[in-house]
């Protein structure tokens, strides 16, 4: 008489990788189905929610790293001023954030319908910076007219021609109208 044991073939099923809340038969990796349709009960995702603060702290005990990229999370109060460096910089309202690992910063996710800056003229001041004179600390404010209120991400740019200067533009929103 031939033996067959079962178990292994039932632990492969259940291994199989896919993983459905409120469905049998999920249709990728989690796939969440809701309960009512009806608007009897909420339904709904509820993604982790943090302070900048937190993520702050976080940062300080390198909580954040490679394995972490990709993460979500809902910011309820953003971080204090002063704790707006490193991963949580330029992280200035409440909103979703996600972890990118590549420029070791939490980035906000913006709607579809949100706004991209635009402003209808810079007025640019010329300065100088002289070979061999230090630029470390320096720092410039270009004021505008005609801003539209939109956002604009963070970004870093490197001196073309000049070694070692950097220009760094921290993320936000303009105003309408003025500013800089």
């Amino acid at each position: 008489m031939r033996k067959m044991y079962l178990l292994p073939v039932f632990l492969g099923a259940l291994c199989y990788g896919q993983v459905g809340i409120n469905s049998v038969t999920p249709k990728s990796t989690l796939d969440i189905t809701s309960k009512t349709t009806d608007g009897s009960a909420s339904e709904g995702l509820i993604i982790p929610r943090v302070t900048g603060n937190a993520l702050k702290l976080a940062e300080t005990a390198t909580v954040y790293g490679a394995d972490q990229d990709a993460t979500l999370v809902f910011v309820t109060v953003e971080p204090d001023p002063a704790n707006r460096t490193g991963q949580v910089e330029g992280m200035d309202s409440r909103g979703f954030y996600y972890f990118d690992a590549g420029s070791n910063r939490w980035v906000k996710m913006i709607s579809s319908g949100a706004t991209t800056a635009a402003v209808t003229q810079l007025s640019c001041a010329t300065g100088t910076l002289e070979a061999g004179d230090p630029a470390a600390g320096v720092s410039i404010s270009i004021p505008y007219t005609g801003g539209n209120g939109g956002f604009y991400s963070g970004m870093s740019i490197a001196s073309v021609g000049v070694t070692g200067l950097t220009a760094t533009l921290s993320s936000g929103t303009l105003n309408n109208g003025s500013g800089n």
